[in-house]
């Protein structure tokens, strides 16, 4: 399990690029012994504790069902608790495996972000971008979780581009990341502002920097007209 994941993370650039959601179903499968097992057998490596890390906060969010924190009754509280604490655990120990993995930060970061908020999510990139300095996966993170609907803020968020100016990332990921910005701009002022023509704005420029983009396109199908 361990190889085939590394070649997977491998084909996907070794960072943002590598798509888990195929092995979570299948190991979080209740009737599958298959993370028990590989946990049994591989209690230290790397992919084992962040798959279950990550199986930890898909069931957060399974507990969440997009209620607000204070819509959350007080035993559910506690079991999304008790399965940050675990989900930080594993997270943790994948880390030790190794440190310079900036997927593990990008699962950190989504903790933080429904557990601690702005202050944290930047604590926590920045060590991120020491460990990994070319590093996608958390800077896309952070890029959600610090938008104002999480307490963040558009600054916050055009920071995290400035950064990975000054890093010298190759100007396709700057780019990639500057989209992320702008969908991200455009789906607050959609959603939360309820301002569709600025919403729009914002979608027009993710959609120039990628036309392949299907966030943008829809953006801009809903917008349409504004």
């Amino acid at each position: 399990m361990e190889k085939h994941f590394e070649a997977l993370l491998k084909e996907g650039n070794g960072d943002h690029l590598f798509d888990l959601t195929p092995f979570l179903n299948m190991t979080s499968n209740p009737g599958s012994q298959l993370l028990s097992q590989w946990k049994k057998e591989m209690p230290d490596a790397f992919f084992q504790n962040y798959t279950t890390g990550m199986n930890l906060i898909r069931e957060v969010g399974h507990v969440r069902y997009g209620r607000a924190a204070n819509a959350i009754d007080a035993k559910d509280r506690e079991k999304i608790s008790f399965l940050q604490k675990n989900a930080r655990e594993a997270l943790a120990l994948a880390k030790t495996a190794n440190p310079q993995r900036a997927i593990v930060d990008a699962a950190l970061l989504e903790i933080d972000a429904t557990d601690k908020g702005p202050e944290a999510i930047k604590a926590q990139l920045k060590q991120a971008n020491l460990a990994a300095p070319k590093n996608i996966s958390a800077r896309l993170s952070a890029i959600n979780y610090l938008s104002p609907r999480w307490g963040g803020s558009f600054e916050a968020m055009d920071e995290i581009i400035d950064q990975a100016k000054s890093e010298k990332l190759p100007a396709s990921h700057i780019a990639y990341l500057t989209m992320a910005v702008e969908n991200s701009k455009g789906s607050h002022f959609e959603v939360i502002e309820k301002d569709k023509a600025k919403a729009r704005e914002h979608y027009k420029k993710a959609y120039a920097i990628c036309d392949k983009s299907d966030f943008a396109k829809k953006g801009l199908a809903r917008t349409m007209g504004h």
